[in-house]
């Protein structure tokens, strides 16, 4: 055999190894995914020959901070009978049970829904996500003219105001004002302490 055949036996070889490499990495990624789908579904909904349930509106859920959280619950049926009222609705945060979810602070929260009847028990979950993406805010003077006497005793910050949701705010500036006349830029930054962040510029006017 010539080393031209040998080549061409060993290119197809290779070749079809490839092939049943690749054959083999699609059904793990279809088994992995089929696996995945298999667990949400059981994290959400539950299905047997009496009992039909899956959990009303998204299963994680994002609520702003401050905002009100809205228990949409489960849907659940016995046979033909709904049950969604009669569903325990209980509320997790780090492991320990809690009374409600508080909006009040970031967090996240695990909501847990016991579904019963005479004769079965099953647990469904969603997640709850309380986030700030609420930028805060900073107010001064529309206009502001100062003499160039008043220039070192005037405080920047004295008239300017900042708020968030989050009550924890910090601000902050750059720029200077000089004694001699003109028009002169401050910029203020204000970052509350979930990172939000927000710019704004203030002229400032210097006369004689």
């Amino acid at each position: 055999m010539g080393y031209y055949s040998k080549g061409k036996i060993v290119g197809f070889l290779v070749v079809i190894g490839v092939l049943i490499l690749l054959v083999f990495v699609s059904l793990k990624i279809v088994s992995v995914n089929k696996e995945k789908q298999r667990i949400k579904s059981q994290y959400v909904t539950y299905k047997n020959d009496k009992i039909d349930a899956m959990v009303a509106g998204e299963v994680i859920e994002y609520v702003s901070l401050g905002a009100d959280y809205n228990e949409q619950g489960v849907i659940a049926y016995s046979l033909d009978t709904d049950i969604s009222d009669d569903v325990i609705i209980s509320y997790f945060k780090d492991g320990s049970q809690v009374e409600l979810i508080d909006t009040d602070s970031i967090g996240n929260y695990l909501v847990e829904y016991i579904i019963m009847d005479d004769t079965n028990k099953k647990k469904i979950y969603k997640t709850v996500i309380v986030v700030d993406n609420k930028k805060p805010s900073i107010t001064f003077p529309k206009k502001t003219v100062i003499k160039t006497e008043d220039v070192f005793n005037y405080d920047l910050e004295a008239d300017v105001t900042s708020s968030d949701n989050s009550g924890k705010v910090k601000l902050t500036y750059d720029g200077i004002l000089d004694e001699k006349e003109g028009s002169y830029v401050i910029t203020y930054t204000a970052v509350d302490s979930a990172g939000n962040k927000v710019v704004k510029k203030r002229l400032i006017k210097v006369i004689k």
